[in-house]
């Protein structure tokens, strides 16, 4: 496989959210550390929980692969690995390009997610981080979770580190808390408030994490788990058999 990039014609739905990750590509990196309790430590559980053998060949998705700092990790341990990265924002596609420039067997794709023509029984591993709560409606999410599921091979595995609401209007109101309070450490007051709190209310749509794995395990998935879970933020998968 040679390496590509591969940009639809029509990229329709999420500009907002384009237009933000594009914007923040160069410095997202840096970003994201100051936005996320515990980026590093769940990244690096969501790839601890990879379940393939590191010695052999397999095929890798990464939705809403941003800078790629999931897949570079993956790259680091799992040196047969080939990728398939996939994100919405060409900024973010060519910052991630940049991070697996010695990986010659990658394909970059620039589009929307839900718009994806995902191949069938084409990957053993589809990861995605910080991504799919842009999907716009539970139902949406569902055929996203429908659509993971039959992209992969038997035995396959799919896991994803995304922010989630709390079951309650008490844990909400303390996730968001604890996210703010994390935030003032590095933000100022009015970047949280007219900048992050912005984005988080007009682009991003949750939902619980237990109804995440209810939709999982409808869809097909087995031994679907929570490796980590802290306040906003979870790592979460299963396992197609």
């Amino acid at each position: 496989m040679s390496e590509q990039i591969r940009i639809p014609v029509q990229l329709k739905k999420m500009d907002q959210v384009k237009q933000h990750f594009d914007a923040e590509a160069k410095e997202f990196d840096e970003i994201i550390i100051r936005l996320v309790p515990y980026y590093t430590e769940l990244v690096q559980t969501l790839v601890d929980g990879i379940a393939l053998n590191k010695e052999s060949r397999f095929a890798v998705l990464d939705l809403g692969c941003g800078t790629g700092t999931i897949s570079r990790r993956i790259a680091d341990l799992y040196p047969q690995a080939t990728f398939t990265m996939l994100d919405i924002a060409p900024n973010m596609i060519e910052k991630a390009h940049q991070k697996m420039s010695n990986r010659p067997d990658t394909e970059y794709v620039v589009s929307d997610f839900t718009h994806y023509d995902f191949p069938s029984e084409r990957f053993d591993l589809v990861v995605s981080s910080l991504a799919l709560h842009h999907a716009e409606t539970d139902a949406d999410k569902i055929d996203l979770y429908r659509r993971i599921y039959q992209t992969l091979r038997r035995g396959g595995q799919f896991i994803n580190f995304d922010i989630m609401l709390g079951p309650t209007d008490h844990l909400n109101r303390l996730y968001m808390d604890k996210w703010v309070t994390f935030m003032r450490e590095s933000c100022s007051e009015e970047e949280i408030q007219n900048v992050w709190l912005k984005s988080y209310y007009e682009e991003d749509r949750p939902a619980p994490l237990a109804k995440h794995l209810k939709w999982l395990e409808e869809v097909g998935f087995e031994g679907v788990d929570v490796l980590v879970k802290y306040c906003l933020g979870a790592v979460y998968g299963g396992i197609k058999k």
